[in-house]
């Protein structure tokens, strides 16, 4: 099953979302429940390693970028996303 959700500018909530389409004073995107049952239902099956790392990927693809492109990052910009990663984790 898929839903819509809206939320409004300026939270949190807002920032994160990974299918940010910003459209006058809400973000639109589609979300899949199916999928974030089974995202959770994994995670509590991997060791606190795995769910860190593949929440860092997560992460890291909210902002579009890769391993790759995080490592051609200036260390300054490395670490304040280090930051803001466990922030928010």
């Amino acid at each position: 099953m898929k839903i819509n959700v809206f939320a409004t500018n300026n939270t949190h909530d807002t920032e994160e979302f990974m299918g940010r389409e910003a459209g006058g004073n809400r973000t639109v995107s589609l979300q899949d429940t199916e999928t974030d049952l089974v995202q959770k239902i994994d995670e509590h099956q991997m060791s606190d390693k795995k769910f860190t790392a593949t929440r860092f990927l997560t992460f890291l693809g909210n902002r579009r970028l890769t391993m790759e492109m995080l490592k051609d990052l200036s260390k300054e910009e490395q670490t304040r996303l280090r930051k803001e990663f466990w922030e928010n984790n």
